[in-house]
């Protein structure tokens, strides 16, 4: 009976500006996690034309379709192992601050093949 009162509150209260904080919040979550999964489909197009060419020269190189399915499953599993791990997360250390440090690890990991460039020439790589 107290969870129809809850739900009864919520459809007559009105909107306030707590609605769009969390609607915001929330399509940030929902961008940041899309765009990780969305991103990877067209950087294996290219990583296919450039590291697999064909051997004729016809037609661009791509990815043999073993290859880009692991990777494809791969970061799906991966992206629900981190829900389930942030989930459980956001629920003792606060949503604010788990949502913080996922998007620090998000973009720490976007930079690291730059930094791993900028370090290669001093860690005597033949590459640097």
């Amino acid at each position: 009976m107290a969870r129809i009162k809850v739900l009864s509150a919520l459809d007559t209260a009105k909107t306030q500006y707590y609605h769009f904080k969390a609607i915001i919040i929330a399509g940030t979550g929902l961008f940041t996690d899309a765009y990780d999964l969305f991103s990877i489909t067209p950087v294996m197009i290219l990583i296919g034309r450039i590291y697999y060419p064909d051997e004729k020269g016809l037609k661009p190189g791509s990815i043999p379709l073993a290859m880009m399915s692991f990777i494809v499953g791969i970061s799906l599993l991966g992206t629900v192992f981190g829900q389930l791990i942030c989930g459980w997360l956001g629920d003792r250390m606060g949503r604010k601050k788990v949502f913080a440090l996922s998007l620090l690890l998000m973009v720490s990991c976007s930079w690291s093949p730059v930094l791993s460039r900028l370090v290669s020439p001093f860690a005597g790589s033949e590459w640097g």
